[in-house]
């Protein structure tokens, strides 16, 4: 997962900032202004190798330069060699947190039996686990609303409350047909990130639980309903959720369309839909 930090990342990246002419024209189009960090910087290091009884930090030296060393322009000296001892003045086990839910006995299904999008076990829809998906890029509480719109109405159809639109019916034409999408993040170096965080693509994610609703409305539907703001947010903005309330069964095609044509138009209009 990316580092979010904004106040952590100019102390990372100091010493890892090319001075080529490309790089410095890419950060004045892309990048936001960088904090000042007066001679202060943070030193990423591997794990240690162990902690000896004195307190002292034992790593290993890296197998090579590159591994190790960032790749700087010629005019630029390389940061100077890690040191392979350390002693350090205080120690921060940021662990991180296992999920478990001792409340709950064999008898009811477990995250990981949750195969229905990472939500529900269809042996059980009764019981669903909302919020413990993890985006890479994005927020977990936006997708833990679509997650829930599409529990509830799975629970409802599942009743008898709710029947699914016919083919031939409005919000079936305004809505685009289900299809399978790969959203969940895959294995990289090593690192499994959806079987170890639940690790996800915020906009596969939140797509495919649209299209799972019949909520993810057509470019037609779009046109003609919002105007040309409404549209261009629709086009070139991210999965914001106030989209997929435009068609489907959770709809609020006037609340929505305001909402895309007011602030989300904003927000799109001063990204250029680059940054989305």
């Amino acid at each position: 997962f990316m580092v979010k930090s904004d106040r952590a990342l100019p102390y990372i990246s100091a010493n890892h900032r090319s001075t080529s002419l490309l790089n410095r024209l890419r950060m004045r189009i892309l990048n936001v202004p960088l904090r000042p960090h007066p001679g202060r910087t943070i030193s990423v290091r591997s794990w240690p190798s162990h902690v000896d009884s004195s307190g002292v930090m034992h790593f290993q030296p890296p197998s090579s330069p590159s591994s190790s060393t960032p790749l700087l322009p010629a005019s630029q000296p390389p940061a100077p060699p890690a040191p392979p001892l350390i002693i350090p003045d205080v120690v921060i086990l940021a662990t991180g947190y296992t999920t478990s839910f001792p409340m709950l006995d064999h008898t009811y299904p477990s995250l990981s039996s949750a195969s229905v999008r990472g939500i529900y076990d269809p042996c059980c829809p009764s019981v669903a686990f909302i919020g413990f998906v993890r985006p890479s890029i994005g927020a977990i509480p936006p997708l833990a609303e679509l997650q829930a719109q599409l529990w509830v109405l799975r629970l409802l159809q599942h009743r008898g409350l709710v029947q699914r639109p016919a083919p031939r019916c409005r919000d079936a034409k305004n809505a685009v047909p289900g299809y399978e999408m790969d959203w969940q993040l895959h294995p990289r170096a090593g690192y499994d990130a959806w079987a170890e965080k639940r690790g996800v693509d915020h906009e596969s994610y939140a797509y495919q639980l649209a299209l799972d609703m019949g909520a993810a409305p057509t470019w037609r539907a779009v046109a003609r309903r919002g105007g040309w703001r409404c549209a261009y947010t629709w086009a070139m903005g991210s999965n914001f959720n106030t989209k997929f309330r435009l068609v489907g069964p959770w709809r609020d095609e006037v609340v929505a369309q305001d909402i895309m044509r007011g602030e989300l138009y904003e927000v799109v209009r001063r990204s250029g839909g680059l940054v989305f």
